[in-house]
């Protein structure tokens, strides 16, 4: 099975929470890791970034309520 073509009519949206997720860098109690590292997480957003990955078009939306 090959992936779409990016002038494919195939669309997606994701609606949901983006995360961030912080990795430490060295296993071991949280407080004794200097470093941490960043990613995007959440079931939404992997979902968005494997469609992307197979060339589909997707939406994004970001809102901040206070």
């Amino acid at each position: 099975m090959s992936a779409p073509s990016p002038s494919s009519t195939l669309r997606a949206a994701a609606f949901g929470e983006a995360l961030v997720v912080l990795v430490q860098d060295v296993p071991g109690p949280l407080e004794a890791s200097p470093v941490f590292r960043r990613s995007l997480g959440g079931a939404e957003a992997n979902v968005a970034i494997g469609l992307a990955a197979l060339g589909l078009c997707f939406v994004a939306l970001v809102v901040s309520i206070s």
